[in-house]
């Protein structure tokens, strides 16, 4: 190969891999009916893939827990090869009204979701519940002393000052709640940090993108993809499987 060719081939390797997305630690490119049959293979009670482009954001499960936008949109860059996800930037997310995607009461749960924000604010994630004493359980990230991933249940918080997500790349969060009094909290399919809470979550007053405290919506900033909610603790092992989609 002459030095001309192997510039370009060069050149043209560069520029490939300067149009990929970025992902997190751990995270690679894969094809999107891997992760959709993996989250599916566990039976949420809801599955949003944030792919869609019109008004619509459909629940992948039967249990036709769908969405309209309120602002957000869909099409951005997704989190897997050949998807894409929902662009949030400072106003209303994804309305899930008339849904029943939140775990009422104490039981057990667990919300995935996939995140890409450069921003070190407080945004929601995933809202559910009812924005009153011990009502909610908010995926949340940046409502502690750092932009790390935490719960906000009014009353039953909890913001452990881990890992920064605010980086730019795209990484995979998670919550697990065992009904029990156990809440655990992963990053990229790992473990990250748990507490003793209980919870008495009520009402369906579910977003993705902003809070469900009406005057303190804390909108997300940055992309949401593939959020999934169980009424069940999902194991370390599921998670870190999902992790690796």
């Amino acid at each position: 190969m002459t030095h001309r060719a192997a510039r370009l081939a060069a050149a043209l390797v560069l520029a490939a891999a300067a149009a990929l997305p970025a992902f997190g630690a751990g995270q690679s490119l894969r094809n999107q009916s891997t992760r959709d049959g993996a989250i599916l293979a566990l039976h949420p009670i809801a599955y949003w893939p944030l792919d869609d482009t019109g008004a619509v954001v459909a629940d992948k499960t039967t249990h036709g827990n769908d969405g309209f936008y309120e602002g957000a949109r869909g099409g951005a860059p997704g989190s897997n090869g050949g998807h894409t996800a929902a662009l949030f930037s400072g106003i209303p997310g994804i309305n899930l009204f008339g849904t029943n995607a939140a775990v009422q009461g104490n039981g057990a749960r667990t919300v995935i979701a996939w995140i890409r924000t450069f921003s070190p604010d407080p945004q929601a994630i995933f809202a559910s519940g009812f924005a009153g004493d011990g009502g909610a359980f908010n995926l949340v990230v940046g409502y502690g002393a750092c932009p790390s991933l935490g719960v906000m249940g009014f009353n039953d918080d909890f913001y452990p000052c881990g890992r920064a997500l605010n980086d730019g790349f795209w990484h995979m969060v998670a919550a697990t709640y065992d009904g029990a009094g156990t809440l655990t909290l992963y990053v990229d399919g790992t473990f990250e940090a748990s507490t003793s809470i209980t919870y008495a979550t009520f009402g369906q007053n579910d977003y993705i993108g902003h809070s469900n405290h009406f005057g303190a919506e804390r909108v997300f900033q940055g992309y949401i993809d593939d959020v999934a909610v169980f009424d069940r603790a999902l194991g370390a092992a599921d998670i870190a499987a999902l992790g690796r989609t």
